[in-house]
């Protein structure tokens, strides 16, 4: 019985070591993303969205951007990043515009409402496997899934913009010999939003964006973003 005890202590402390371990890598890496040097538009003043992308462009950075707007056209502003790395313009962004916040997933930047996310981006998918060549074929068979059919048609919305399918986005870079690098994915009881993530992170720079605007009706909007 004691052998036993021990060795279930000693799978416990080496399984604690190997989480510790694991997440000491994902810090680190995330620091090195958020180290990267970038541009930001210092010069006048332009929209959060438009300034989240640029920062990310500028830092080749792949990401993903949750926006809720309301009848009134988006607000601009002047930025002044404390430097030039894409963490000190994430800053600069949120600084400005505090009704968002952004954070790392696993290498994946989100710009996100500093409050709750919507709904149908918590929607759980039971399974998603995937085999596609651009993001557009990916976000395609992400649509595809019953979850997201219902979803989608639990939105009530005036209109809805899922763009889906072969696409004209480009595929991720080639491999070292030529061949195109494909996004395969197996995932398990995941949210959209991290489906997403994960299709952005397998591609290796693409931004992806949600969009609700409540005026007077609801309209939707689901894409990748041309780079």
């Amino acid at each position: 019985m004691m052998k036993v005890t021990t060795l279930i202590m000693l799978i416990a402390l080496t399984t604690l070591a190997l989480n510790r371990k694991n997440q000491n890598l994902t810090e680190d890496r995330s620091q090195m993303l958020l180290n990267r040097p970038t541009t930001m538009v210092t010069q006048g003043i332009s929209t959060t969205r438009s300034s989240f992308l640029y920062a990310l462009s500028g830092a080749k950075a792949p990401g993903g951007i949750v926006a809720v707007l309301s009848c009134d056209p988006p607000q601009r502003f002047a930025l002044s990043p404390s430097n030039s790395s894409l963490q000190g313009a994430l800053d600069a962004v949120v600084i400005a515009d505090p009704q968002y916040r952004w954070q790392v997933d696993e290498g994946i930047v989100n710009l996100l409402p500093s409050g709750s996310a919507p709904a149908l981006l918590n929607l759980r998918i039971a399974n998603f496997n995937v085999e596609a060549v651009t993001v557009d074929e990916a976000l395609g068979q992400l649509l595809a899934t019953p979850e997201m059919r219902k979803g989608v048609g639990e939105l009530n919305a005036s209109s809805q913009i899922f763009r889906g399918g072969l696409g004209y986005f480009d595929p991720a870079k080639p491999n070292k010999d030529r061949s195109v690098q494909k996004i395969s994915l197996t995932l398990e009881n995941i949210t959209v939003r991290e489906v997403l993530n994960a299709i952005a992170r397998a591609h290796g720079s693409a931004v992806w964006s949600y969009t609700e605007l409540h005026c007077g009706t609801k309209r939707f909007e689901l894409k990748f973003l041309p780079q």
